[in-house]
């Protein structure tokens, strides 16, 4: 039998292939929760930079400027902000981020130097993209300004009238509010603007800095999830295609002596295919000599409900990601290779949680009916007495010397390197968490300074009737702690 396999059928080749992917996906998320999260603050402080000249504004108009003159002032500043932050930004995004990441799967891989590209209208598009939407939003905020006349301009800005909220009508809750809270209440839903605007803006930032811990604390949890619990055995080891059955039983016989091996179990292992709308998809199909105690060597369960499945006489059992990607359930049927060219039907009985790789179970009794011969029982899952490293080495060594063993596989060193892959995406994800942070401070900052701008009569006002500076402070930050909550 020939084999012919280009390089994507190399696993380290498809493994650092699937890590690109991940990494595109976090790419293509997250720039637009931070792109919104920005043209937010962006909008706060353009407002509030407004507000601050509305004096000025109304001198401008009566000395005798345009409507165009006076927002051009405003206009011009976004723009020439707008653009050199993006410069700086797209030079940070270029020169610094892609290194970050191509160090962290360095770790990992062994890879030649970084090559950077030429990204000029991409970096282009995105500095053209912040400038408009700032620019935009500079001049919506002093049109409105510029449709009074200069003797209101020149005056402060009257507060917003008062009114009864939706929270008095609830007299049951609304009585049981003391003065401070009642006050705080009114001024949250007086304020529509500030008050919609911070919920978003703390919303994003939260979203961000939760998708970045919930990143690595989800993928981490992987490792215990698929070798502590799914996969309970601790070794395996594969035949040699060419082995006899004598050769086996002697490596059987050996393994029962061993005072490190605990249990092992025969099992068959091939390397099926299953054919997807697109393209095949590689999966390894198990079938154990037999399905007594196979639950302590592979668990099978429901993922959702943790329900334990056991090995079904008739159908076979697939791993929940396989389901999704061929877009099967419970009770449909695939066409499964089972590796020698022979494809059958098969029906799915049940479908089992797994984290890593593609698996199908199958009864020995059912594989025979339907492809027409017995399971060859071609590996070995071993439970160690110790399950530490010295008896492992020990054991594999052992049989990694037998001629008729052609491969040994640790489990702990697959847990260990599937560890190191997480570890790779540290980096990523802290530098997502970091910029997630100040992006929240710099939404507070910008919100709090309008809160305070927007009332400082009314902040005097309640100083000058007695309120102590710890007792004003709580006045105004009771407001930002109840929103960002």
């Amino acid at each position: 039998t020939w084999y012919i396999l280009d390089r994507t059928k190399l696993y380290s080749y498809a493994d650092y292939a699937a890590t690109a992917d991940r990494m595109d996906a976090i790419a293509v998320l997250f720039p637009v929760f931070f792109f919104a999260v920005a043209a937010l603050v962006s909008l706060t402080s353009m407002t509030r930079m407004i507000d601050e000249q509305r004096t000025s504004i109304g001198v401008y108009k009566a000395l005798g400027y345009g409507n165009l003159d006076i927002a051009f002032k405003f206009v011009n500043y976004a723009a020439i902000a707008s653009i050199l932050g993006g410069t700086l930004g797209v030079f940070v995004g270029v020169n610094i981020f892609p290194k970050i990441i191509f160090d962290s799967w360095a770790i990992m891989y062994t890879l030649p130097p970084m090559l950077q590209t030429n990204h000029s209208i991409m970096m282009f598009l995105t500095v053209l993209a912040a400038a408009v939407l700032i620019v935009l939003t500079a001049y919506w905020g002093s049109r409105n300004e510029l449709k009074a006349v200069p003797a209101t301009l020149m005056r402060p800005k009257a507060g917003l009238a008062g009114k009864t909220i939706l929270l008095e009508k609830i007299h049951w809750f609304w009585n049981r509010l003391n003065f401070t809270q009642k006050v705080t209440m009114r001024n949250i839903f007086r304020y529509k603007k500030r008050f919609i605007m911070t919920i978003i803006g703390i919303a994003g930032c939260a979203a961000l800095m939760v998708a970045g811990f919930g990143i690595r604390n989800s993928i981490g949890q992987v490792v215990q999830n698929q070798y502590n619990e799914l996969f309970q055995y601790d070794m395996s080891a594969k035949f040699s295609p060419d082995s006899t059955k004598q050769e086996r039983d002697l490596v059987y016989s050996y393994l029962t002596k061993h005072d490190y091996v605990e249990a092992y179990m025969k099992v068959s292992q091939m390397n099926a295919s299953v054919k997807g709308e697109d393209e095949e998809i590689s999966a390894t199909m198990i079938s154990p000599s037999t399905r007594t105690n196979f639950d302590e060597y592979i668990l099978l369960r429901d993922r959702v409900f943790q329900n334990k499945i056991s090995l079904p006489d008739d159908g076979i059992v697939i791993n929940e990601k396989l389901a999704k990607e061929l877009g099967v359930s419970k009770g449909d049927t695939i066409s499964v290779n089972n590796g020698d060219g022979s494809v059958k039907k098969l029906e799915i009985a049940a479908i089992t949680e797994n984290y890593i790789f593609h698996y199908i179970y199958i009864s020995p009794d059912y594989y025979e009916e339907i492809y027409g011969l017995k399971p060859d029982n071609n590996a070995i899952l071993m439970k160690m007495a110790q399950n530490d490293f010295e008896s492992q080495q020990q054991v594999g060594s052992d049989l990694i010397g037998v001629d008729q063993i052609s491969s040994v596989l640790y489990y702990n060193d697959v847990a260990e390197t599937f560890k190191d892959s997480i570890k790779s995406l540290d980096n990523i994800i802290y530098a997502i968490i970091v910029a997630a942070a100040i992006l929240a401070f710099v939404v507070l900052y910008n919100l709090t300074n309008i809160n305070i701008s927007e009332r400082q009569r009314e902040i005097a006002t309640i100083k000058v009737l007695g309120f102590y500076n710890m007792e004003v402070a709580e006045y105004v930050y009771r407001e930002n702690m109840l929103l960002t909550f």
